[in-house]
């Protein structure tokens, strides 16, 4: 070792490196010998420790006698002026981590780094020392593309253990919070973070962090403080691989999480066998690529890496074919080149078992699809328009007025699934892109993120500059409650009383496989609620006040597990509304849905039915017409806009978008009836009878009998209604259509006593303005918190 002045003479120092718990790092000149290298020094505050001191030089006497061409070099040991130094190999390049920072690596990285890492680890492990902080910040990449591992400060001599773990836990203590347990908390075993002793083992789990980080761009735990993340080690379960990238394959997803098993014993036992399974993977990956270009190219005497460059590039090429599709200019008179429809699936056999898929998976592919910035995405309303029919996806497409249409198959047969796609160009016909999957059933959420993802990579990396960081989040990721969620919605979309109790099975089916499924219990909220609104009587399963009970207990689950779900706030806000009659509470509701998700049409039309009975008639009509905006084919989202006017006493405006209903689907009955009441309402009687021969018998004779001024024979003929057939609203207003007063608001007040959802939305009606001033109407306005 050089004297004191001798050694500043030799090392000239240029600029600081950094710094951590174990040391401060700059960059110097070894003007002796011409070259660049990293000087280590301890911290100040612990230059004067002496436990602190030895370990420094121990471990760096350890580390000296690594020689390797993956472990950074430590060309020299010493003491000048009371300050101990290392001076190691200075390594030009980014770290690892710099480079997952803009996201995944590819395979042929993650597996070659991968490979070299377990190398190094294998080398220290034979001479007897264990690393102890493996993680991406301590991994450079030189220049010629291989791993250098710096900085074993923190490694631990196996055979020349010194000092007692009492002793360094003394030490540790005098250490900054953050490095506080040797190590790095996110790269640690579990029993680094319970304190027990270490072996090579604890580095092959901080290996299988940094191949996850690789692979994925993420960590595999995390949390805001050092706490959740030292529980998420301990008690955890890492996320596969796969549920951040699809591109991962099954192999390398199983070598990771084998890597990361929790029980040391489970864990790979040594970094040789992980990397023998990742050198056979590279292998096999190499197999694979070469033979997919011979089989589609003449021979060829280019070496191996030549054909998988070309197949790389061919695959790029592809890649790219699509996305251009999408951006290229394009003349005027052409289609919108940056949109797209996703048409339920067909469900090839007409099996009804799986009618759910052919729905769920589109709308999926819907949402996962519309977060791609710039590509529009059409609404699940209008492309559902086409379910069931046997559609050319040109003549969708133009008239969607799309650049593009995606359609599939779906064929189950036992637990095996089958699901086959098209891209295709509305302008041209041609396809853009397909694909066929053969998996398992329990594989069904794997296969619809997989389908996105191939289209959403092109496209996200063309129209933001940047390359898709891996699937965006799926609704659901566990098979067995996907499948028993979409089921639900399936069957809650029919809206009749037997298939909303079927919905509540199969939300209740999909809750037992993830109990924290949010939407889930937000599906049972709103079978609950639409129950208990729209089926009720004497023979009801369900009263409106024990539903709306399970809905509220539904739906504030829900929020407990996810505060800012909107479709949750909804419909809490809802039943505040309909049930509770708060309107403060429940317009508060609404507008925090909408603060949370604009573009759920539900929270506008719900808001608008509120500020339909508060009487503030220009706001309801604005919301009803957001809604219909962002569902602009849904029948239902039209009536209620024309509900809107007809209440506002806009009757023109009403009939227009009534008319308007009728074009969207001609047999939504509740289009005819509500046009009964606005042509009853303005007296145009003869077009009225034009659209009774849609309604039941009931409700046209009532209709005919008014029309001919024959009121007292249909009070008659209500009188002799079966009273379950029809709500107390329905029966209350026909009664005030026929001039039975007395019946009327005596059917108003039971449906008080009772609270019965609907009578919010019938007090408002114009057919009851002549009793504005009667005591008895005046009274039901008041108790439910309504001006006279």
């Amino acid at each position: 070792m050089p004297a004191s002045g001798d050694m500043w003479k030799q090392f000239k120092l240029l600029e600081p490196l950094g710094k951590g718990g174990m040391g401060r790092v700059f960059l110097a000149e070894d003007t002796a010998l011409g070259r660049k290298v990293a000087l280590k020094f301890l911290p100040p505050t612990l230059e004067q420790e002496p436990t602190a001191r030895e370990r420094f030089l121990r471990e760096a006497r350890a580390a000296a006698a690594l020689d390797h061409p993956y472990i950074c070099k430590v060309y020299e040991i010493g003491d000048v002026d009371g300050k101990a130094f290392i001076a190691m190999e200075y390594i030009e390049g980014p770290s690892l981590r710099d480079k997952v920072a803009a996201g995944p690596l590819p395979l042929a990285q993650v597996l070659d780094h991968g490979i070299e890492l377990a190398e190094a680890i294998e080398a220290a492990h034979a001479k007897g020392i264990v690393h102890r902080d493996i993680k991406s910040q301590n991994i450079m990449i030189t220049r010629e593309g291989h791993v250098k591992i710096l900085d074993f400060g923190v490694a631990k001599a196996l055979v020349m253990e010194a000092l007692g773990e009492s002793q360094i836990d003394t030490f540790s203590g005098q250490l900054t919070s953050s490095d506080a347990t040797p190590g790095t908390v996110i790269y640690m075993s579990p029993e680094q973070v319970r304190g027990e002793t270490v072996d090579g083992r604890t580095d092959v789990f901080s290996l299988g962090v940094v191949l996850y980080e690789m692979a994925t761009g993420q960590l595999p735990f995390e949390g805001a403080t050092s706490g959740l993340i030292y529980d998420a080690i301990l008690n955890l379960g890492p996320r596969p691989p796969r549920h951040h990238n699809l591109k991962v394959p099954e192999e390398l997803e199983r070598v990771i999480l084998k890597a990361l098993e929790k029980d040391r014993e489970h864990r790979y036992q040594n970094a040789k066998d992980l990397m023998v399974d990742l050198k056979r993977l590279r292998r096999d990956t190499d197999t694979v690529v070469a033979r997919s270009v011979e089989s589609r190219t003449a021979p060829t005497t280019k070496p191996r890496k030549s054909l998988v460059r070309w197949a790389l590039t061919a695959a790029i090429l592809a890649v790219a074919a699509i996305a251009s599709y999408f951006l290229l200019p394009r003349a005027p008179s052409t289609q919108v080149a940056d949109s797209l429809a996703v048409l339920p699936f067909d469900n090839t056999r007409g099996d009804p078992e799986v009618e759910y898929l052919s729905e769920g998976i589109a709308e999926t592919l819907i949402n996962r699809l519309s977060s791609i910035p710039e590509l529009k995405v059409m609404a699940r309303s209008k492309a559902f328009r086409f379910r069931g029919h046997d559609v050319d996806p040109q003549t969708v497409g133009r008239e969607l007025n799309v650049g593009a249409v995606l359609t599939g198959r779906v064929v189950q047969q036992g637990n095996n699934l089958n699901v086959q796609t098209e891209l295709v160009d509305v302008r041209s016909g041609v396809q853009l892109w397909g694909e066929q999957y053969n998996r398992a059933l329990s594989d069904i959420v794997a296969v619809q993120e997989e389908i996105a993802q191939q289209i959403a990579q092109a496209l996200r990396m063309k129209l933001t500059g940047e390359e898709a960081s891996g699937p965006a989040p799926t609704v659901i990721s566990d098979s067995e409650s996907y499948q028993a969620y979409w089921k639900g919605r399936f069957h809650w979309n029919r809206r009749t009383n037997e298939d909303f109790k079927k919905a509540i099975a199969f939300f209740e089916d999909a809750l037992v496989a993830d109990p924290e499924l949010g939407l889930a219990h937000v599906g049972l909220a709103d079978s609950y609620l639409l129950l208990g609104a729209q089926f009720y009587g004497p023979d009801a399963d369900y009263p409106p006040s024990a539903a709306m009970a399970k809905a509220r207990s539904a739906a504030s689950e829900a929020l407990r597990l996810n505060p800012d779900l909107a479709e949750a706030h909804v419909t809490l806000a809802y039943i505040e509304f309909l049930h509770e009659w708060n309107w403060e509470a429940a317009e508060r509701g609404f507008l925090r849905a909408i603060e949370l998700e604009p573009t759920y049409p539900v929270a506008h039309q719900w808001y608008a039915e509120l500020l339909m009975v508060l009487g503030r008639h220009d706001e309801a009509i604005r919301e009803a017409r957001r809604a219909l905006e962002l569902e602009p084919t849904s029948p239902i989202l039209s009536r209620e806009l024309a509900f809107k006017y007809y209440i506002a006493g806009r009757y023109p405006e009403a009939i227009e978008q009534l008319q308007e209903t009728l074009e969207l689907d001609p047999n939504f009955s509740q289009t005819r009836v509500m046009l009964a009441d606005v042509y009853w309402a303005v007296g145009r009687k003869d077009e009225l009878l034009e659209h009774v021969a849609h309604l039941d018998d009931r409700q046209r004779k009532f209709l005919e009998l008014l029309v001919e001024d024959k009121n007292l024979e249909a009070l008659a003929w209500l009188d002799s209604y079966p009273r379950q057939e029809y709500s107390l609203t329905t029966l209350s207003r026909y009664y005030a259509q026929a001039g039975g007063k007395e019946q009327a608001l005596t059917l108003l007040e039971q449906a008080l006593r009772e609270r019965i959802p609907q009578i919010c939305t019938t007090v408002p009606r114009p057919v009851f303005e002549p009793y504005r001033s009667d005591p008895r109407f005046v009274a039901i306005r008041q108790a439910m918190g309504l001006q006279p």
